[in-house]
């Protein structure tokens, strides 16, 4: 029975998703580690709550679509957001099947997915803006902003790249936008210069530095008083020569943000 037992946690803790187990009342019972990782919860934090206290206020509404009794040997996909122990939103497909009087729930995080969309939907629109003869710095602003929302950042920008070493900022998107007239940004030779943009104007070429790296040490005030934790500098280039650079700062260098 041990043995049994043993294999059902293994098996449970290989699979790729995180797996929920509720009884008839909807309560957890079961939960594998991948869960329990993805919502931030020790299993036993997690065990004896229900899909209710997990579900963002703005959903509890939409509960009722996953109240109706399942028949047996059929499942429900859905999208949904679920509750992180720390408050933060984490975007999911569930996978919901009956398993006896208990509902077996596969669960997927599907923030890439969404991110995909986000920035396909964005460079569409920007298309669209280009066709339309709309103003670039509107463009830029757009670009800037939707970066922000999509990958939860700190700071998105566009620089231009200045004969006297200055990277100017042309648009740039903040959750704090008092900080962004104290940006000090270069490309040449000086300690500001070797910061992911001036990096990226120079070598022409895609930067992701953590923030924990010394070409940080310019903005190390901006670093720790908003957590950051790395930056993405992306050059912009009209023809053959990089005249520009996208940068983004955020708590978390997202993997296959880079992409």
């Amino acid at each position: 029975m041990r043995h049994s037992e043993a294999q059902r946690h293994l098996l449970m803790d290989q699979t790729i998703g995180g797996i929920l187990l509720s009884d008839p009342q909807g309560y957890y019972v079961e939960a594998n580690s991948r869960m329990c990782a993805m919502l931030g919860y020790e299993k036993e934090q997690l065990l004896g709550l229900r899909l209710e206290d997990l579900t963002p206020p703005e959903l509890t509404a939409r509960l009722g679509e996953l109240r109706s009794p399942l028949p047996a040997g059929t499942s429900l996909l859905i999208d949904w957001t679920l509750l992180r122990k720390d408050g933060t939103h984490i975007p999911v497909e569930m996978k919901i099947s009956r398993s006896g009087n208990r509902y077996l729930s596969i669960i997927r995080d599907i923030t890439r997915r969404q991110r995909k969309d986000a920035v396909s939907a964005l460079l569409h629109r920007v298309n669209q803006a280009i066709l339309k003869d709309q103003p670039v710095k509107r463009i830029l602003s757009m670009v800037c902003e939707e970066l922000l929302s999509i990958y939860s950042l700190t700071l998105s920008f566009v620089g231009a790249k200045n004969a006297d070493g200055n990277v100017e900022l042309c648009q740039a998107a903040c959750t704090n936008p008092e900080e962004i007239p104290k940006l000090n940004i270069r490309w040449d030779d000086t300690p500001q210069g070797h910061g992911p943009s001036g990096e990226a104007l120079r070598t022409g070429k895609t930067q992701m530095i953590s923030c924990d790296d010394p070409r940080f040490s310019p903005w190390a005030e901006q670093v720790k008083r908003y957590s950051l934790e790395g930056a993405i500098s992306v050059p912009m280039s009209l023809g053959n020569n990089t005249d520009g650079v996208l940068c983004i700062y955020g708590k978390k260098v997202i993997s296959g943000t880079k992409n």
